[in-house]
């Protein structure tokens, strides 16, 4: 088997609470408990990952760079589209799985079988997509609905 994973949460305003802490977390784990599994982790390239100094130990994993550092914002699928997939359709084989820790970041579900982690129902809950202004909640508030729905169908 082989799990491609998006480990971009470990290098960005997330690093070290929610989505970051727990992508890094779950992929020590994994890659320490099944090492007869193949893992390609998913980095950007100029920005430190909180994974970097440890996820060398495993012959296991290996890193791979998708290009320069993007912050996490409203414009996530066009680093999806320019970035990440292009690295996924590169190293992807016949029994790969993606797995995105955080959703939003988009994922290749036409394509290939595709593990989920949602950890903002609080987002909808409270109708609090953004601390900023109103427009940025707008446009955040419209991109999560449509990156959940894709991953409905």
């Amino acid at each position: 088997m082989h799990i491609i994973i998006d480990a971009t949460t470990t290098q960005d305003q997330m690093a070290y609470a929610g989505p970051g802490r727990y992508t890094r977390n779950i992929i020590l784990s994994l890659v320490k408990e099944y090492p007869d599994t193949k893992y390609s982790i998913l980095l950007f390239n100029d920005k430190q990952s909180t994974l970097d100094d440890e996820i060398s130990k495993y012959p296991n994993a290996e890193i791979i760079r998708i290009g320069k550092y993007k912050v996490n914002d409203y414009k996530n699928d066009i680093t999806y589209l320019k970035q990440i997939l292009p690295a996924v359709k590169k190293i992807k084989q016949k029994n790969s799985i993606y797995f995105c820790p955080y959703f939003w970041r988009n994922f290749p579900s036409y394509s290939m079988p595709v593990v989920l982690f949602i950890h903002d129902m609080n987002l909808p809950m409270f109708n609090m997509y953004s601390h900023q202004s109103p427009f940025p909640t707008f446009f955040r508030k419209l991109h999560y609905w449509i990156t959940l729905n894709n991953f409905m169908k």
